[in-house]
């Protein structure tokens, strides 16, 4: 069909190292759920100076590396000091911006994460260690397939 697709170099590199490390390929996750605050009744109902922006956290799942750490209802500021936009984007090289989870898939299991959120008003700080997100539904596949999708890549 004359459809062709780009894989950025971070992304195939990222892939490759995932492999040497681990003998296969993860993307570490903060299992959240959350939503844009650019709505200005939102950003002071949750406390949020003029010069404080982030995503509103509401929910995080159990098996989440942010479990009991991060609560519904936390602004989450910044990931490893760099600040997060209402919109749920960070900046990225010169002029431009991408979505903040970037920060986190870039990492590898085991390593670390500073976040920064603000409760009640109150800013906090904390490390939690990456892992990825294992599925609540194991894969039921009776016969192995013919092809392998992994990480963004058919082989």
């Amino acid at each position: 069909d004359n459809i062709g697709y780009i894989i950025p170099r971070g992304i195939v590199a990222h892939f490759l190292e995932s492999l040497k490390r681990f003998g296969k390929f993860d993307v570490c996750s903060l299992a959240i759920e959350f939503q844009f605050m650019e709505n200005d009744s939102l950003r002071r109902l949750k406390k949020l100076s003029a010069d404080q922006d982030g995503v509103l956290v509401t929910f995080v799942d159990p098996t989440s590396p942010c479990a009991g750490v991060l609560a519904p209802g936390d602004v989450l500021m910044k990931i490893d000091g760099v600040q997060i936009a209402g919109d749920g984007t960070v900046k990225w090289r010169k002029r431009e911006r991408v979505f903040f989870a970037t920060l986190v898939q870039t990492k590898f299991s085991g390593d670390r994460c500073d976040i920064q959120a603000l409760r009640n008003g109150k800013v906090f700080q904390a490390t939690v260690s990456l892992k990825p997100v294992a599925p609540l539904i194991k894969d039921t596949l009776a016969a192995p397939a013919v092809y392998v999708f992994y990480g963004g890549l058919i082989f």
